[in-house]
């Protein structure tokens, strides 16, 4: 009896694996997990009108994307629109908790817009409602604000 040599067995055994394993499926056929929806919210807005405080001295738009249930990606575009010495700023309030995060201040001055590139927060706790922020402040006094509409999680 002729034993085998070592190359033999070898290819016998790569050809032998190689059929056992299915072919990968082609791109098309994999389901791709969808990107998180990316919210865009301007204010002014005719949405608040209903509220009883109505922001005066900033504009702004707050981009916002879920990453998952505990964090959280903002972009904002801030414009002060009163010629005065109050700069304006823009934060997303983070509920269960109530804390403002991701804050972009504009202390550029009249009709100038700061934009503020992505950036991102975490938590240890589940972030279920998030809601856009506008303040005006005020040097020696309270700020005035007004809080926009909640935004649900999708990935929480």
């Amino acid at each position: 009896m002729k034993f085998p040599t070592l190359s033999t067995i070898l290819a016998l055994a790569a050809t032998t694996f190689a059929t056992a394993i299915s072919n990968p499926a082609p791109l098309s056929d994999l389901a791709l997990r969808d990107a998180p929806p990316d919210i865009i919210y301007t204010i002014p807005t005719a949405e608040l009108s209903t509220l009883n405080t109505q922001p005066t001295g900033i504009s702004g738009t707050l981009r916002l994307n879920f990453i998952n249930s505990n964090t959280i990606e903002s972009w904002y575009s801030v414009t002060d629109t009163e010629d005065d010495s109050h700069p304006a700023y823009m934060t997303t309030v983070v509920y269960d908790g109530g804390d403002d995060v991701l804050r972009c201040d504009n202390k550029l001055g009249h009709d100038h817009t700061n934009v503020c590139n992505w950036q991102r927060y975490y938590r240890s706790r589940r972030i279920s409602h998030v809601a856009p922020k506008w303040c005006v402040h005020i040097q020696g006094g309270q700020d005035q604000c007004v809080t926009g509409p909640r935004f649900r999680n999708p990935r929480s």
